[in-house]
């Protein structure tokens, strides 16, 4: 048990926190359980529905996600920051069943709210670019990926996958680029950090065709 929840076992905070922690982790059934614990002190505790809503995501049980992010619409819960994570949370679980077209109807919302008072939202801009490339839509994938490494260039795993939207719509000559660029920015990652071998082996696969 953290010394949070030790020290405030009583603490939404320190149970939502935690959870938190644990998503990062990818320990999802044991997020569900700190969240559930943080929204069974605070029913109305916004950050916690949508950690629930997600880990449950991420665990498959895309029922009981939806049932918990459809909570996040509570008159005592709504704003704009609050619907626009609602409709990702939701987009998202539409792209899990192959439902692309309403997930990018979703995102689409979700995009423009989240502009709207607040600017670009790089993880809104990358869940677009997941759905329009679910959808065939290269090009537009292309376009959300690009947005979002514009608005925050630090994200240097946005170029890996701007490399695979790339490469997918047959542009080997930028996807090329875009690899290269990924794996300048983390030439000191560890050897097994995610996406490396996979980045090296395409960039390989691209030379050899002449890209």
């Amino acid at each position: 048990m953290p010394r949070g929840i030790r020290d405030s076992p009583e603490s939404p905070l320190a149970h939502a926190f935690y959870g938190g922690v644990l998503l990062a982790q990818g320990r999802y059934a044991e997020a569900s359980t700190s969240y559930r614990a943080a929204l069974a002190r605070v029913p109305t505790h916004v950050e916690a529905r949508v950690g629930l809503a997600t880990a449950l995501l991420e665990l498959g049980d895309l029922d009981a996600a939806e049932r918990e992010a459809e909570l996040l619409s509570a008159p005592d819960t709504e704003g704009p920051f609050i619907s626009a994570g609602q409709e990702y949370i939701l987009a998202r679980i539409d792209l899990k069943r192959g439902n692309t077209k309403t997930a990018i109807e979703r995102l689409r919302r979700a995009t423009s709210l989240y502009a709207r008072f607040w600017g670009i939202g790089p993880s809104y801009e990358q869940g677009l670019a997941d759905a329009y490339l679910a959808d065939g839509q290269t090009a537009e994938a292309a376009r959300q990926l690009e947005t979002a490494l514009a608005a925050e260039p630090y994200r240097k795993t946005l170029h890996y996958e701007l490399g695979l939207v790339l490469e997918a719509a047959g542009e080997s000559e930028r996807a090329a680029a875009e690899y290269r660029r990924f794996l300048e920015a983390w030439r000191e990652a560890d050897a097994d950090a995610p996406f490396l071998a996979e980045a090296r082996a395409r960039l390989a696969a691209l030379r050899s065709t002449g890209s």
